[in-house]
């Protein structure tokens, strides 16, 4: 995707791509948040860790986070009990304080952290009758929480769970950590350095390979299609990280229940993300200004950053290994809108298991789960797949799986709608799944 601004800071040191045979104990494919705080782990126990990252480091969805730091997820804690129990709910609570002091002593130098408190909002009577469950089904988790009336909010609500001592935090400062703190304990990066083929203990790029007793897919969406059928398991939604007009009059951060809104403030004012539908849906064409009216009224985006967040079909992310047969191969992904947590979750699970300590607690996040709604996501997902390979003849397919793309004028990006890839004017790739450059020159844009 094209850089974001927003948050940009400024990388002082550029390096090489990759143009030669590499070994490693450990390599990397992805060097966003999650890429490189799991290469700082794994460095830490002395182990040789190769990062692979296709253009730039942070270029992705680090750079369109919105930096809240915070004990909630995609998938809450109802939604957690009742699909996989009781026990997996508290996992997943303890993993997320575990994540979040982690990511809290790992900001504390420079990276304008910031304790706050995290509201969790909802706007109809359904959604009071949701912060209710929600917040017995913390409690039962161990995480204390009632809902109360939320006064003087920049947001249209009146209710809301409040969690004390959560943080914000500027995420390109926090990467720029983790990368000095990476290469300083000897960690290899490779930019401008797509992985377009991955052999068992091989990751090859265009001009050279790294061959390692151990893989990590950390590209946000897996490039990988098997193992695991992650195609069939994830999607990528549009979303935008928009800086609003005026002044910030407020100190804390607001998450709506339904995942579509986060809003926070710092030091340059307002920030919000907000969630649109699928990648590649008409439904984008003009949500943004839709949204900003429904959530932000009296409010525009001076700018706003497009992007890309990819999600389960449950709401928790896949981090392990990519399948039974392949405990050398592991996946980070579908973090949604909690990449922060996520990316320090899976550099906890990842480096355990490669390092053979114990991980119990952490089994509500394998990737090889088949929980409450895998079935019908599969079904709908192959169900778009069809209709992606069938429909808009005259337009380019995907590399990826064939799909026809649909072109998005207000980003000028060739969209795959059946899994997310982005592709510029000219064919060339800018966002996973896809691995490869996509035939244009032929194609009408519609």
């Amino acid at each position: 995707m094209q850089r974001c601004d927003i948050w940009y800071a400024h990388q002082p040191r550029e390096y090489g791509s990759l143009r030669a045979r590499v070994n490693a104990d450990v390599a990397v494919v992805g060097g966003g948040l999650t890429g490189l705080t799991t290469a700082l782990w794994l460095a830490r126990a002395g182990l040789r860790v190769t990062v692979l990252e296709a253009e730039r480091l942070g270029g992705g969805a680090t750079s369109r986070c919105a930096g809240i730091a915070g004990l909630w997820g995609d998938a809450g804690y109802a939604a957690v009990r009742r699909a996989y129990g009781l026990e997996a709910a508290r996992q997943c609570a303890e993993a997320r304080k575990h994540a979040l002091k982690s990511l809290r002593e790992l900001a504390q130098d420079g990276c304008q952290w910031r304790e706050c408190s995290l509201h969790l909002t909802g706007q109809t009577p359904q959604d009071a009758a949701a912060l209710e469950r929600e917040a017995r089904a913390m409690d039962d988790a161990g995480l204390p929480a009632s809902v109360g009336d939320l006064c003087g909010a920049p947001v249209k609500a009146a209710r809301a769970i409040t969690l004390p001592a959560m943080g914000l935090v500027n995420p390109m400062r926090l990467l720029r950590r983790v990368e000095r703190l990476a290469v300083e304990r000897g960690v290899r990066v490779y930019e401008r350095s797509r992985v377009v083929a991955m052999e068992t203990n091989l990751a090859a790029t265009e001009r050279g390979s790294v061959r390692a007793p151990y893989l990590v897919v950390a590209t946000g969406y897996p490039i990988v299609n098997t193992p695991g059928w992650y195609f069939l398991r994830m999607t990528q939604r549009q979303a935008w990280l928009a800086r609003l007009t005026g002044e910030a009059a407020f100190e804390d951060a607001y998450l709506d229940l339904g995942g579509r809104y986060a809003l926070r403030a710092s030091q340059a004012g307002a920030l919000m993300t907000l969630m649109g539908a699928d990648a590649g849906e008409k439904d984008n064409d003009g949500l943004l200004a839709r949204l900003l009216e429904r959530y932000a009224p009296g409010r525009s985006a001076r700018e706003a950053a497009p992007g890309l967040l990819a999600h389960t079909a449950d709401g928790l992310p896949y981090i392990g290994p990519y399948g039974k047969k392949t405990p050398n191969l592991f996946i980070a992904a579908g973090f949604g809108a909690s990449g922060l947590v996520g990316a320090m979750t899976a550099a906890q699970v990842i480096s355990a298991r490669v390092l053979g300590l114990p991980w119990d607690g952490y089994e509500v996040f394998d990737a090889g789960r088949h929980g409450a709604g895998d079935l019908s996501a599969s079904l709908r997902m192959a169900g778009r797949l069809l209709g992606g390979q069938l429909a808009r003849p005259s337009a380019p397919r995907c590399p990826h799986m064939g799909c026809h793309m649909r072109y998005d004028r207000a980003q000028r990006l060739w969209v795959c709608p059946c899994h997310g890839s982005c592709f510029d004017g000219v064919g060339r790739v800018l966002n996973a799944p896809a691995a490869h450059d996509a035939v244009i020159h032929a194609a009408k844009r519609r």
